[in-house]
Parts: structure tokens; sequence; C-alpha cells
């Protein structure tokens, strides 16, 4: 019976030793963690693998991952209730769900990739995906308070999208089955795009601003597709694709497009890497683009159109005459 008891004790105290909860800062490197907690900053360092097994207990604080570094959920989701960072290259990997709890509770990917199994609901104040930064989520994406930026180049997917409060878009948010807002207000800039499968809408004139809306099947706008109900948007500057049944669904002040392709990323005679147009005071703008650039290259002709089918010259900026991708900023008045 003695020996019984010793060998009890053992096996407790080696399943108490693979547990690890740390209440400081913390930088981990590549291996397995398991059962792993904290409510400071955990670090993962940059350019190394690491994997959480068992439960991972993210009860406040930090957690940046370094560039290039891969952090992977193994199972069992991610609750967090601190701020989570991504820098260039780096990437966060969770099997099952990913919450954000807290208004504190915010995601920042720059350049980076998220992969979420599941579902991912947010409940905090921010999720900002910036440039060449992507989400994948293989569930539905809930955001219950706002507070979703898609900055220029950054992109969301998930299989079906709901959204509540202020969100923007500058990027792509691409859907494979339902976007669904109930209300608040999905404002557009840039070339910001939606690409959806079902679009339902639950009151009038949730988009604003300058973007455009690929709805490749169905658009409800309240209650059913067939009636007229709540208008889309009052932007004559966000255009819409639709391929759906016929409907008389009110798109609003949107123009109808001919083709799926966004007119302000395929209008342009050359591919740019980046293009953004900022606002400035009395109508000008300030418009900043990367261009790959041969020798050949005389110039760049800026047109601008008030119906996207009459395009008039505002402004030539002579080409630098390089090889390679080279940056440009040119402040341009509108003229009217």
């Amino acid at each position: 019976m003695k020996k019984l008891s010793v060998t009890l004790l053992a096996i407790f105290l080696l399943s108490a030793a693979f547990a690890a909860w740390y209440s400081g800062n913390q930088t981990l490197y590549s291996g397995i963690h398991p059962n792993t907690g904290w409510n400071q900053t955990m670090t993962i360092a940059a350019g190394n693998n690491v994997r959480f097994t068992g439960s991972t207990n993210f009860a406040g604080g930090h957690l940046v991952i370094e560039e290039n570094a891969t952090l992977t959920i193994q199972s069992g989701g991610l609750s967090a209730n601190g701020s989570i960072t991504l820098e260039a290259g780096a990437s966060l990997i969770v099997n099952g769900a990913l919450l954000l709890n807290t208004a504190g509770s915010t995601l920042r990917v720059t350049d980076g990739t998220v992969t979420v199994s599941g579902n991912f609901t947010q409940s905090s104040n921010l999720v900002e995906i910036g440039n060449d930064g992507v989400v994948e989520v293989g569930g539905n994406f809930l955001t219950n308070g706002g507070g979703l930026s898609i900055l220029d180049g950054g992109i969301l997917r998930a299989n079906n999208a709901t959204f509540n409060g202020n969100n923007s878009i500058a990027g792509l948010l691409e859907v494979t089955q339902t976007t669904r807002v109930n209300g608040g207000n999905i404002a557009f800039s840039g070339c910001g795009e939606v690409r959806t499968r079902t679009l339902n809408i639950q009151n009038g004139n949730l988009f604003s601003g300058n973007g455009f809306v690929v709805v490749s099947q169905t658009y409800t706008n309240g209650r059913s597709s067939t009636w007229s109900g709540h208008a889309l948007t009052s932007s004559n500057a966000i255009g819409v694709y639709y391929t759906g049944a016929a409907t008389t669904a009110n798109w609003g002040g949107a123009y109808m497009n001919p083709t799926a392709n966004n007119p302000c990323l395929y209008l342009l005679p050359v591919q740019f890497e980046k293009f953004k147009a900022i606002p400035q005071a009395s109508n000008n703008y300030m418009l900043e683009w990367t261009a790959p650039e041969t020798e050949e290259t005389e110039s760049y002709e800026i047109q601008v159109s008030d119906d996207n089918i009459n395009f008039r010259t505002i402004e030539i900026v002579p080409a630098k005459g390089e090889r390679g991708d080279l940056r440009y900023q040119q402040k341009v008045h509108l003229g009217y």
C-alpha cells in the first residue's frame, strides 16, 4: 500500500510540471508548451515556431508575435482578455475559436497572417488588419460593437460575417456565404470592397464612402429580396456588381458596374503595388503609389471621373526613369 501511494504522488508531480503559468513578462522560443497561461506580456521570439498544447489561458496583458515567428494553438481555441499584435511576417494559427472578450482585447495584424479554423468573435474596440495583413476565418466572423478596420492592402476572409456597430474597409472583405449588417455603418475608403454570396442589411444606408460591392447570388434589404425596403447606400461613389436573380431591392445611390472588377483597381493602366488617396482640405488629395517601373516608363497620367465612364486628366507626373518598385507622392486638386 505504501509503494502505491508513492507512485501516485510521483504521477501528480509529473503532471504539475507540464503546466506553465506566467505572471511576469516572458519570451518563448521554438518548442512545445503544454497548458500555458499568462496575464502580462507573452512574446514569441522572432523567427521561432512555438506550439501551445492542452489548455491556453490568456487572462490579460499582451501576446506579441515577432517578425517571421509562428504561434500555433494546437486545440481548444484562444480566448483573449488582452491585446494581440503580429509583426511583419508573423503567423497565428488557432485550431478552434478565437474570442476577443473585452474592450481592451485588441488584435493588430500588419503584414502577418491569422488563421482561425472555427469562429472569430470580436467584443473589443479594435481589430486592425493592416497593409498585407490577412485574417482567414473557417467559420463565422462576428463583431458585436464595431471596431473592425481593414486598412489598405488588408484582407479578411470568412465563411459568414455579421456586423454590428461602426466598421471601416479600405482593403478587402471576402465572404463565402452570407454577410449580414445589423446596424451601425460600413465606411468605405480608397479601393475598399466587399465580395459575398448573399448580402443581408437590416437598416437603410448602412454603406457609406467610396467603395465596391460584389453580390453573386442574393441581396436582402430588410425583409426579402423582392421588397424594395432599405436602401444600401446614399453614396453614388459606391459601385455594385450583382449577378443574382431579378430583384426590386433598393440599391440607393449606388451605381451598377458592368463587371466584377473593382474599377478603382482595374481602370489603372499599370498594376500598382500600392495606391492610396488621402483627403486634404479644399478638395485636394494626396496620392501615394508604388509601381514596378522600367527605364521606358515616361509618366503617370492622373485622371478623375464623375460617373466612372468619362475621365479627365488633372495631372501628369514624370516617371523617375529607374528600374524597380518606386514610390511616388503627388498632391492633386479635383478642379471643381
